[in-house]
């Protein structure tokens, strides 16, 4: 059966050619996969959280505590100020705020009802170069940026702002470049034209005054007048939001209570005269206090300085009414907490009768009636910051890992979302289907003839010995066979019958005339089957 081994062959050989292009299909696909990163978002995600939170633990920070006794941590970044809330112990982020800042960071932070106002020299171009923020933060609440008039400050915020008692002052302009005065109490938020003030209409600057004895504990800005009968310009100081001109005698005894104060001078913590503008003795404390800082606060005065002149000395804090009487030592935890006391930012807050103490390594609040103490430092922070840290880097390993890893589920990420995964499988798909496809127009083919066949024999046919009488070749040639045209003679019952039929031959040994084929003959059909060919 010549016909049926030449259809096995094609099977065969199409098979092959199916294997070999399903192998190179499959050291391509193996090689995409192998190079394929199915995470890159995820580890582009990933590798930008771990850098935003090791930037935190290098940015400048400030701490607080809010009322609730929750730390809040205040961050600079390139154009704006980012606050966190964190829990109660400081292991947890509960709340994340962001504040318009200026590429400078500074902010004015005072207590005020149940939370922090807090004001920033904004960056957004849209509100104009200059312009301040006033915001409000609760615990647990949104942001609030509070309404108000177009303020503006050409200085640093912390040359034209100002905390005293936590009631904040300003000094700037308007939107008319009006020289004006702005004060925030309660969250009230209240401006005034100094050319409305009494005495003021040739107003030419102003700030705030800060080399004074008073000027610490009464917030009052310096202005420029221009003396046209004169001159020459004059340097007086005022008030903020009063109408009245005074000296400073009148100004004590209008604005202090006592004119006996507790103050730093010369390096020394005294009792000051502000009525004599004198020094009236040394306050003696407890223990020697070297490069003291004092900190005046509506009912207390708090100094804090070394224990010796030596740099690594320990540092110590005291307590006492705002005339300097009665010093007390203040219970505070020792070690880094309090070493940045002569640091700018270092600040202390009197809420009732509550110390908060907010800074750049740490807050803490300090309980006058307990004389209990809480503290959140910037090591614990940092702490809080290396879990998430660790926990993601964890995690872009792991990514890594199966990035660089061969895994059914890469292989179908790789084909169902990669351009290239897409076009590997098209090519696949196209170039199998057309050798699959003549395989099994093969296979139907043969199984057709072989149908036919057993047919035959079922109408009285049988199989019987053809002599080729005629040779004609065709064109047509297949697995270096050239396919001929025979024309056959046999007998069927005593009848000489001449039927065509086609084979494939050996180009070095084809067939001669007088050669002899086996055929199968259908009589009813009259249908004529190659089956053998014979010599």
């Amino acid at each position: 059966m010549e016909e049926s081994q030449s259809a096995k062959f094609s099977c065969l050989l199409f098979l092959f050619i199916i294997l070999f292009i399903f192998c190179i299909h499959v050291a391509i696909l193996f090689t995409s996969i192998r190079d394929y990163k199915m995470h890159t978002e995820e580890i582009s995600l990933l590798e930008s959280d771990i850098q935003t939170l090791s930037n935190q633990k290098k940015r400048n920070r400030l701490f607080y505590f809010l009322p609730n006794q929750h730390p809040v941590v205040l961050m600079k970044e390139s154009s704006s100020i980012r606050m966190q809330e964190l829990n109660k112990d400081g292991s947890d982020i509960i709340q994340e705020q962001i504040l318009d800042s200026d590429p400078f960071h500074h902010m004015i932070v005072a207590y005020q009802k149940d939370g922090l106002a807090i004001v920033t020299k904004g960056a957004s171009v849209l509100e104009g170069n200059n312009h301040v923020n006033f915001y409000y933060y609760e615990s647990g609440q949104p942001l609030k940026k509070l309404d108000s008039q177009p303020f503006f400050i050409e200085t640093y915020l912390d040359q034209s702002a100002k905390v005293f008692n936590n009631e904040i002052y300003l000094v700037g302009k308007d939107e008319k470049e009006d020289f004006i005065t702005s004060s925030m109490i309660n969250l009230t938020i209240q401006m005034h034209r100094l050319a409305d003030e009494t005495g003021l209409q040739q107003v030419i600057s102003s700030k705030l005054q800060n080399n004074s004895v008073i000027s610490n504990l009464v917030p009052m800005i310096e202005i420029q007048l221009y003396d046209f009968g004169l001159q020459t310009v004059k340097n007086q100081p005022f008030p903020v939001a009063k109408e009245h001109r005074s000296d400073n005698k009148n100004m004590v005894q209008h604005y202090v209570h006592d004119p006996v104060v507790a103050i730093v001078m010369n390096n020394q913590f005294v009792q000051y005269d502000l009525l004599n503008d004198e020094i009236i003795q040394p306050i003696e404390m407890p223990e020697p206090l070297y490069d003291p800082k004092a900190f005046s606060l509506p009912d207390y005065t708090v100094v804090i300085g070394k224990s010796s002149p030596t740099k690594s000395s320990e540092v110590i804090g005291f307590i006492t009414n705002p005339s300097g009487q009665n010093v007390q030592p203040l219970l505070i935890e020792k070690g880094k907490f309090l070493q940045s006391y002569d640091e700018k930012t270092f600040n202390v807050t009197q809420m009732g009768k509550q110390l908060y103490l907010a800074s750049e390594t740490g807050a803490g609040v300090f309980d006058l009636v307990t004389n209990e103490f809480i503290s959140y430092s910037e090591k614990q922070y940092d702490e809080l910051l290396l879990s998430p840290i660790l926990k993601k880097e964890t995690e872009l390993t792991r990514l890594h890992e199966e990035d660089d890893g061969l895994s059914i589920q890469k292989f179908f990420h790789f084909i169902l979302n990669d351009s290239a995964g897409k076009g590997v499988v098209l090519s696949f798909s196209i170039f199998m289907a057309f050798p699959f496809l003549f395989v099994i127009i093969s296979l139907v083919v043969h199984h057709h003839k072989e149908a036919n066949m057993k047919k035959a024999y079922r109408h009285g046919g049988k199989k019987q010995i053809a002599t080729i009488e005629n040779i004609d070749r065709t064109r047509i040639t297949a697995n270096d066979d050239s396919q001929v045209n025979l024309t056959i003679v046999f007998a069927h019952q005593n009848e000489m019958i001449k039927k065509e039929v086609k084979m494939y031959a050996d180009i070095l040994y084809p067939p001669q005339i007088g050669d002899t084929v086996q055929i199968l003959y259908d009589p009813i059909l009259d249908k004529v089957f190659l089956l053998k060919e014979t010599k």
